[in-house]
């Protein structure tokens, strides 16, 4: 079957898709009258899918046969004509067999050929049974260094990056080998065969060849008696052996230059110092035992550089796991059992690291040494792979660009998480400075960031840092209009607010606020008959919300995702430092790998909660609700409304709904009781460090804002200021537990 990528086919088929959504792109299918694009396509997974036909495959091969409507199994001619008059498909080159390299075992089998094709690829195949001469795969087989029984016994070995290097330098009667498959294909099972030897590695003159050269020495320091990277003189970009031989090489210049060469772990300077922090950190946890849980908790054995340490610190954990004591002769014995003794250098290599300088006390300085090398090797991986996904452009660049920033948050989020557990004594000293005063002032009635309204502030002790918050509610509740007045509140007390908006475009968000704040008529303002003091107050709210300094920004980019929206987030905090972080909605958002609507809405509940823990900043997000509660008499909200998933009440800090008694009549063409216009109602009804209650505030619809009322606008909230008139007699509400109460109860 032919290889073709589906992103190829439907490329060719149908041009750009009509939308993105997560990774997958999204067509039209020709296949049925729906304008919905409900063709999918997963460039990654190189799958695609069409719900409404009920078909779906894996290559673009199929894809192909269906968009033309034929059956792949039967029309095959059919399908790879019009794959040809796309261009999809063109005539292969006849490959043929330009030589094949034998790879024996200890004894002399024959395990596997590795075989060079031309034009210049290879593969791998191993002898058949059953009557067939050669199976072309590897699996179940034993991968084994190149001509391994001809220099197992000599004490001086070359490690090249092909055969036909080696081969050239057996020429010269030097043993020479490789691994199978080329440059960054090392495995750990080859290093038992270099033990004891004088390794001489001789990469290729590229970036990938310089990392496996590192790669090999580093693997191969614990078990061979010395190893040097040598640097073959005049060797050109990209060039190998075989290359410098053709160009004059003799074995009298490799020699020289073998000899000229430093061994990689004896610099001339000075020995490498991780591979001696990695040596005393693991000393330190053989001299004495308790130092490991401080070690662990610090690093991992993949933290190790050296493979030989990797396995040593991972028999440590295992022994300390199965509660017994760590020493020479019962990491000997775990190293044994699980047959990697000879791996990490025997007995011997134990012994060096049971000797090697170091100090109990410095466990914590050697662990920090290891962990920041390995932090590095990740991110000059993940640059690595950053850098042949651009080259290669074989997705879209914002697709690139977000896995980009994926593969580094990952390491960033990894730090944070492992920043370890701390004693309260820490804690006070590192979160209050170690003063009574600062530990008091946080406990004031809002130590965290205000909303502008003073009862909820009082009943929730304002947004706090790394809180993920939740307000809901029914459509036209008032929901979009509460985070603006919040918003813009804190943008005026002069810290920073950052909207995600799905919903409204940055205009409409902009022309909401300006009559927010300059409380006129929105609909007069849409109309364009605002009278001159209007119009004043238009022009001064321009010019306050317009100033360069003003702390308040918008993001109305359609369908972001989470990853995105992380990246920007920490991106803004980073450059201008953020208070408060803001999205409109939830339910406009996607997660990718989802199998549905509610494992779609848990996961982005759950990244909302990592991201207000990033961020260390209140994470306010709106929600819908469902039509449940509407179907009550009594149709104030509660928290078995929230929509698609129970994980937003499990995961968010704070819970709170808005709602407006004077939408229902409305809605049902009855009269407004006075009692309820322009009244509503902000329900905390989960707060996971507070309590939960209700509290009134005032809706004023022709600005699409909210107020406090003026009897709760006192400084004083524990005694609120009593209204000159009696204010309407206690109308009984429900509380988030169901419970009827009256609101002096609650107030």
């Amino acid at each position: 079957m032919i290889e073709l990528s589906c992103r190829q086919v439907v490329e060719a088929a149908l041009g750009e898709a009509v939308r993105r959504s997560g990774g997958e792109l999204l067509y039209r299918c020709p296949q049925h009258d729906d304008n919905d694009p409900s063709l999918s396509v997963n460039p990654r997974k190189n799958a695609w899918m069409c719900g409404p036909c009920g078909k779906g495959g894996e290559n673009g091969w199929s894809l192909a046969a269906f968009l033309i409507g034929s059956d792949p199994s039967t029309d095959k001619e059919n399908v790879l004509g019009w794959l040809k008059d796309k261009g999809l498909v063109e005539p292969k080159p006849q490959s043929r067999e330009v030589a094949a390299y034998d790879y024996k075992d200890e004894d002399g089998k024959l395990l596997f050929q590795c075989v060079r094709m031309e034009p210049k690829t290879f593969r791998q195949r191993q002898p058949g049974t059953n009557g067939e001469q050669w199976v072309w795969n590897l699996k179940g087989v034993r991968l084994v260094p190149y001509r391994l029984p001809e220099w197992m016994k000599q004490s001086t070995v070359y490690v090249v990056e092909g055969e036909k290097d080696a081969d050239n330098l057996w020429a010269w009667s030097l043993p020479a080998t490789t691994n199978p498959m080329g440059a960054g294909k090392w495995r750990d099972g080859y290093n038992s065969f270099f033990t004891g030897k004088r390794v001489v590695i001789l990469p290729d003159n590229d970036e990938p060849g310089n990392l496996h050269a590192i790669t090999v020495a580093e693997a191969l320091l614990p078990v061979a008696s010395a190893v040097k990277i040598v640097r073959l003189p005049g060797l050109p970009p990209k060039g190998d052996v075989s290359d410098w031989i053709a160009k004059g090489g003799t074995k009298e210049a490799l020699a020289a230059a073998v000899k000229g060469t430093a061994t990689y772990e004896q610099r001339p300077d000075t020995p490498d110092p991780l591979i001696l922090a990695e040596r005393a950190l693991l000393s330190v946890v053989l001299k004495d035992n308790t130092t490991l849980p401080t070690a662990a908790s610090a690093v991992r054995p993949e933290d190790f550089s050296a493979d030989a340490h990797r396995r040593i610190f991972a028999a440590m954990t295992a022994l300390a796991e199965s509660n017994k004591p760590i020493d020479t002769v019962t990491l000997t014995q775990q190293l044994q059992t699980t047959g990697q003794l000879e791996a990490v250098g025997g007995q011997a290599y134990l012994r060096r690291i049971a000797t090697t300088d170091s100090r109990t006390e410095n466990v914590e300085a050697y662990a920090a040494s290891i962990k920041g090398a390995s932090t590095l090797r990740r991110l000059a991986s993940s640059a690595d792979a950053i850098s042949k996904e651009a080259l290669a452009a074989a997705e879209s660049p914002a697709q690139i660009v977000q896995r980009a920033e994926e593969r580094i948050l990952a390491i960033s989020d990894e730090q944070v998480a492992r920043q370890g557990v701390m004693t309260l004594y820490q804690v006070y000293q590192q979160s209050y400075g170690g003063s009574p005063d600062a530990l008091f002032s946080r406990n004031a009635r809002a130590r965290g960031l205000p909303t502008g309204f003073r009862r909820i502030d009082a009943l929730t002790s304002g947004l706090q840092p790394s809180d993920f918050i939740i307000i809901a509610a029914r459509p036209s509740m008032g929901k979009t209009a509460w985070m603006l007045n919040a918003c813009r509140n804190v943008a005026d007390s002069g810290k920073l607010a950052l909207i995600f908006s799905l919903e409204m475009s940055k205009e409409a968000i902009f022309e909401r606020l300006l009559c927010q704040d300059s409380r006129v008529d929105s609909q007069r303002y849409r109309a364009g008959t605002l009278n001159r003091d209007e119009a004043n107050a238009v022009l001064d709210s321009i010019a306050k919300l317009t100033a360069p300094e003003y702390p308040l920004l918008l993001d109305d980019t359609a369908g972001i995702d989470l990853m995105e929206m992380r990246a920007k987030a920490r991106r803004v905090q980073i450059d201008r430092g953020l208070a408060l972080c803001a999205v409109d909605y939830l339910q406009l958002m996607t997660a990718p790998r989802a199998e549905n609507r509610v494992q779609e809405v848990s996961a982005l509940s759950r990244g909302m909660k990592a991201m207000a823990k990033d961020l260390s900043v209140p994470l306010l997000v709106l929600s819908q609700l469902s039509r449940a509660g509407e179907r009550d008499g009594d149709k104030r909200p509660l928290l078995s409304h929230l929509r698609d998933s129970g994980s937003l009440e499990q995961d968010a800090d704070l819970v709170a709904f808005i709602y407006r008694e004077e939408y229902y009549y409305k809605m049902q063409g009855r009269e407004v009781p006075v009692e309820a216009q322009g009244r509503a109602e902000f329900i905390v009804a989960k707060q996971r460090n507070g309590p939960t209650g209700s509290i009134p505030i005032l809706f004023i619809e022709r600005y699409s804002s909210f107020a406090q009322p003026a009897e709760y606008a006192s400084t004083d909230d524990a005694a609120p200021v009593q209204p000159t008139t009696p204010p309407p007699a206690p109308k009984p509400i429900r509380d988030v537990t169901g419970e009827r109460k009256d609101e002096a109860d609650l107030f």
